[in-house]
């Protein structure tokens, strides 16, 4: 567990419940705040700060509040130390001690680990795809939630093998749900993602929209430009590139 309090933003209502579980399990003093988008904000104390001694829960959040598709808030300080839902340690060529490692077929330029029940990839170079000013892109994604029309859209794509696209063939990555459905409403069961910028602390938690970026490129994470922004107020799908880590929430559990 952090010695400092450990902040996520963003967490969809489907997820919520999960990241406060294992902060619990820690033994951390656990508080939950729904935001004004329906999204959730969870800060974990360490056992031995001044938190109020108290772990709250969102006694006052209706079950029949769903994250819309434009939910996450903008990033705010989160801990950088490794553990469940917080950004890992160490660097993209040094996995953390203990966890296993996911090549795919050995051929990609990037590994993802197994920490916990999550899957993680560190100092992924991330790329902003989508929306009505990418001409290489038509708007449609792999989970029928269209880009273009929707500039709000926050989600990710996930270079996932088992889709049977050959850019993505071997992939690290298994093939996980997408976390949102074709009417672009939250699919709870499908892949959700932490993705964290480590210098600045900020974070954001995105459902993922779509498949790639490809083998080729080098690349292990591509954003909606909204996303982006969180990021980058200046992101678009043209201009913007960044190292990221992030977190596939609950993804462990599709690897074979």
């Amino acid at each position: 567990m952090p010695k400092k309090p450990t902040i996520l933003t963003g967490i969809p209502e489907s997820e919520v419940d999960k990241v406060v579980e294992r902060y619990k399990k820690e033994g951390a003093i656990v508080e939950k705040k729904k935001e004004s988008d329906g999204s959730y904000t969870v800060t974990a104390h360490p056992p031995d700060s001044d938190a109020g001694g108290k772990q709250t829960s969102s006694a006052s959040s209706s079950p029949d509040n769903k994250k819309p598709a434009t939910g996450a808030s903008p990033g705010k300080p989160t801990s950088t130390s490794a553990g469940s839902g917080s950004t890992p340690t160490g660097s993209a060529n040094q996995p953390a001690t203990g966890n296993k490692i996911l090549r795919g077929d050995g051929t990609w330029p990037w590994f993802a680990e197994i920490d916990g029940k999550d899957i993680i990839v560190r100092d992924a170079i991330a790329t902003a795809f989508g929306g009505d000013e990418d001409p290489m892109d038509s708007g449609d994604t792999a989970s029928g939630c269209r880009t273009k029309g929707n500039p709000a859209l926050m989600g990710c794509a996930l270079p996932m093998d088992g889709y049977g696209v050959a850019a993505l063939k071997g992939s690290p990555l298994p093939k996980i749900p997408f976390g949102m459905n074709r009417d672009c409403s939250d699919n709870a069961g499908g892949a959700h993602v932490i993705v964290t910028h480590r210098a600045s602390g900020k974070n954001i938690t995105v459902p993922a929209i779509d498949l790639g970026p490809g083998k080729r490129t080098g690349h292990a994470l591509d954003l909606t430009v909204a996303a982006a922004k969180k990021f980058d107020s200046s992101a678009t799908a043209n201009n913007f590139e960044m190292k990221l880590d992030y977190r596939i929430i609950d993804g462990a559990k599709f690897v074979t």
